[in-house]
């Protein structure tokens, strides 16, 4: 077997493990991407919907299961707190008789998919 062999094989060897290893450490990044521990936050309230068709009782239902969740964990997203003020925000009209449950149901839907709101932010919370 002559020298050059050796270094051709050795080459060879490389330029298949210098590719694999950047595939393996790009699924690795991918699939940390793709994977997220904790669901968006409408799901716990969209959870409790389905068990519960009053809106008060989803709003109640889906702000305690949040909060039960992140709370220990210190992993409650501002993004969150921004949508679970909103629907308590709902709550307390509907409380107040400032509209339906069934127009609170619709403004909650509107906002989970991007729509407008009637709602604004004063101070540190929301007023629908």
């Amino acid at each position: 077997m002559r020298r050059d062999d050796g270094v051709l094989r050795a080459r060879a060897r490389l330029c298949f493990i210098v590719p694999a290893g950047i595939s393996f450490v790009a699924a690795l990044v991918q699939a940390g991407c793709v994977y997220s521990p904790a669901p968006p936050v409408w799901d716990y309230y969209d959870r409790c919907a389905a068990e519960n068709p009053s809106f008060l009782a989803m709003a109640e239902c889906g702000k305690q299961k949040r909060l039960a969740e992140c709370v220990p964990n210190n992993s409650c997203s501002p993004e969150g707190t921004a949508f679970m003020e909103y629907v308590d925000s709902l709550a307390l009209s509907v409380k107040n008789k400032k509209m339906t449950e069934t127009e609170a149901m619709r403004r909650y839907a509107e906002y989970k998919s991007g729509g407008t709101s009637t709602c604004t932010r004063v101070g540190t919370s929301m007023r629908c």
